[in-house]
């Protein structure tokens, strides 16, 4: 009898030490998800508050302590970072980039040297660019970069190095999303929550807006040129693409019932592709606005 006494309290012990366990997990997943959430809000102090809870819960999770090193990166603690990421790297639990990355950043702060192979990918991270939504390739090998939630664009070298930031000058950027080049060595820059396109001298400062001239914009987002004639942009609230010339005169508005949310567009000869973020699918126009397929569903 007492033998069956012991086995019954040695199973429910069992019983509530796996529901424990498994609600740890549980709770460490929703606090994961907050996390992510916050990081990706730019509330990276919150980010490292709730990535750190979930460790609580699962000490043992690669990903999150992944998370909890960008987190502490881009609240600018380096150190702090670095000691979650070598942790990873010492375990062998560390992809290759991110081995790159702490090498990278080690030799920025002078902890560490490496010599670095051309052929290598090199991960770009700064705390002068948040939520980056466009990447502009320069002939030089550097690139320009838009960064959404800090109202800037970051010229870089091919090393990675900041030249030059601007914000749009005497009427700063209102969440610039994307960029191209202008046909006088300046740029066009699109503006989601300003509403309007604008075009950029090389100093960085706006010159001129432009808008169509029927319907206002309604969250302008993605650029792409027609040689160096026309650019087209998509106008995410108004559920088209406007073309115009490359002075920004308005030229016509490409809209269909089947384009529902225009995610992106692309000119490859007289044809203008067009991405529909919401019906997930393609839609295919000529540089008149007509209407030709729709495909890739």
């Amino acid at each position: 009898m007492k033998k069956l006494y012991i086995i019954i309290l040695l199973f429910n012990a069992i019983v509530l030490f796996s529901q424990d366990v498994e609600l740890n997990l549980v709770n460490a997943k929703d606090e994961f998800k907050w996390g992510v959430k916050f990081y990706n809000q730019g509330l990276y102090e919150k980010s490292v508050f709730s990535f750190e809870k979930s460790l609580s819960f699962n000490s043992v999770d690669n990903l999150t302590h992944m998370w909890l090193g960008r987190a502490y990166y881009m609240k600018g603690d380096i150190e702090a970072a670095l000691k979650e990421w070598s942790q990873l790297s010492d375990n062998g639990n560390a992809p290759l980039w991110l081995d790159s990355s702490i090498d990278i950043i080690s030799s920025d702060l002078g902890v560490a040297s490496r010599l670095y192979k051309a052929s290598e990918w090199v991960p770009l991270y700064s705390k002068d660019f948040s939520r980056p939504t466009s990447i502009l390739p320069l002939d030089d090998g550097g690139i320009i970069i838009v960064s959404f939630l800090s109202d800037t664009v970051i010229k870089m070298n091919a090393n990675g190095g900041i030249v030059s930031k601007f914000d749009g000058g005497f009427e700063p950027f209102n969440r610039p999303f994307d960029i191209i080049l202008d046909s006088n060595d300046g740029y066009i820059v699109s503006e989601f929550m300003g509403d309007k396109v604008s075009f950029v001298n090389n100093l960085g400062i706006k010159t001129k807006s432009v808008e169509p001239d029927d319907i206002p914009f309604a969250g302008p987002q993605y650029l792409t040129k027609e040689s160096d004639r026309y650019f087209y942009v998509s106008d995410w609230g108004n559920k088209r693409v406007c073309k115009f010339d490359m002075d920004g005169n308005y030229i016509l508005s490409i809209s269909h019932d089947l384009l529902k949310g225009p995610a992106g567009v692309l000119v490859i000869g007289d044809n203008i592709y067009v991405a529909d973020q919401i019906n997930k699918t393609l839609l295919l126009f000529d540089s008149s606005g007509n209407y030709i397929v729709q495909g890739l569903s």
